[in-house]
Parts: structure tokens; C-alpha cells; sequence
């Protein structure tokens, strides 16, 4: 096995392990906030769920989207490198989610629960924006250029 399939295996045991974990710490705390603002544990905790249900939904899906590489992969140097480059946009994306998503609590103590409903699809449709930029960039910057010789 070549150092390109050793690379997307530690690829997506980085990035599932750090989607788990990020899901893990946003819902356990996240439910405290929502069941405050909601004054409803049900509707709290079913919130929280959905929240958890897309946040995976989106991450996982950037980790699919961004897990192929068309650039040669020769050695272990090359492997790191490209490796590297994965794991830091997956973070990027994690962070971002989780920002949005304390966005989107903030708002929704501020209206009380109010509109929270309508903040959280326009959370989820920036995030949505976001993600597209950085997986287009992405694969675009990994396109051969017209006239290469591919590897």
C-alpha cells in the first residue's frame, strides 16, 4: 500500500474522531443553553438533536467532499503535507460550525426563543456558503492546469 492510501486513512480517522468529539462537547454544553431558552427540556433537548444531526451532516460531508486528492503522492514528506493541508481546513470548518452555532444560541436567548427557528436556517445557509467556497478553492487548487502531464 502506497503512501497516499495510508494518508486518506489517517485522514478520516483525524477528522471522524475530531467531528465526534466537537459533536460531543457542542451538545453536552449546547443543552444547558437551550434548555434555558426554550423553558421547555422536550423542545430543548429535540433542538439540540437537530443541531448535532446537521452539525455532523455538514462536517462529514466537507471530510467526503475534501478527502480526494489529485496530487501526487510520492513519499511520506508529500503524504504529511497534503495530510496537513486536510486536517487544517477540516478544523476550519469545525471551528466555524461551532461559532455559528454559539451564534445562533446568542440569538436565540436574545429573542427568546423567538425567531430561533429562523436564525438557525440562516446560520445553516451561511455555513452552507461557507463550506462551498472552501471545498470549490479546494479542488480547484488540486486541477491539473491546462497542458500539465498528470503524475
Amino acid at each position: 500500500m502506497d503512501a497516499k492510501f495510508w494518508m486518506y486513512l489517517c485522514y478520516l480517522a483525524i477528522s471522524v474522531g475530531l467531528t465526534i468529539w466537537v459533536a460531543t462537547t457542542l451538545s453536552r454544553n449546547g443543552l444547558l443553553f437551550l434548555e434555558d431558552v426554550f423553558a421547555d427540556a422536550r423542545l430543548a433537548k429535540a433542538v439540540n438533536h437537530l443541531l448535532v444531526v446537521g452539525f455532523y451532516l455538514l462536517n462529514l460531508g466537507f471530510v467526503a467532499v475534501a478527502m480526494t486528492s489529485r496530487t501526487a503522492v510520492p513519499d511520506a514528506n508529500r503524504a504529511l503535507e497534503t495530510l496537513s493541508l486536510k486536517i487544517g481546513l477540516v478544523l476550519l470548518v469545525l471551528g466555524a460550525l461551532a461559532l455559528q452555532l454559539l451564534l445562533c444560541g446568542y440569538a436565540a436567548a436574545r429573542w427568546q426563543g423567538e425567531g430561533a427557528a429562523a436564525s438557525l436556517s440562516i446560520t445553516y445557509g451561511l455555513l452552507l456558503l461557507v463550506i462551498s467556497a472552501l471545498t470549490y478553492r479546494h479542488s480547484a487548487a488540486e486541477r491539473p492546469q491546462a497542458g500539465a502531464t498528470a503524475n
